[in-house]
C-alpha cells in the first residue's frame, strides 16, 4: 500500500492514518475526531469493543474501519459535514453487515 492514490481510494488519508513501519492504519482517535464522536463509539458502531482503540492495528479492527469509512464517504458525498454522514450510519442497520442492534 505504498502508492497514495490506492491507500486513498481505500479511505486510508493520511489525515486519518497513522502509520507504523511504513503500514498506515486508520487511526479511530483520528476518525473520532472527524465524526464528531469518540473513539469507543466509533469502535461499538463498527460491532467493536471500545477497548479495541489500544488493538486498533489488528486486521479484524482495520476491516470493520475500512468498512464504515468506504459506507460513510459514500453517503458523505456533496455533503460539508462527515459528521452528519457518521449519525445516518449510525441509525441505520446495515443488515448485510451484521450491524442491527442486539
Amino acid at each position: 500500500m505504498d502508492d497514495d492514490s490506492s491507500t486513498e481510494a481505500r479511505g486510508l488519508q493520511r489525515s486519518r492514518c497513522t502509520v507504523v513501519d511504513g503500514v498506515p492504519y486508520l487511526d479511530p482517535e483520528q476518525l473520532a475526531a472527524e465524526y464528531a464522536t469518540s473513539a469507543g463509539s466509533l469502535l461499538r458502531t463498527a460491532g467493536l469493543a471500545g477497548s479495541d482503540v489500544a488493538n486498533y492495528r489488528s486486521e479484524r479492527v482495520q476491516e470493520r474501519l475500512r468498512e464504515i469509512v468506504e459506507i460513510i464517504d459514500m453517503h458523505s458525498r456533496g455533503l460539508q459535514e462527515t459528521s452528519v454522514s457518521h449519525a445516518w450510519y449510525r441509525l441505520m442497520p446495515l443488515p448485510g453487515m451484521g450491524m442491527l442492534d442486539d
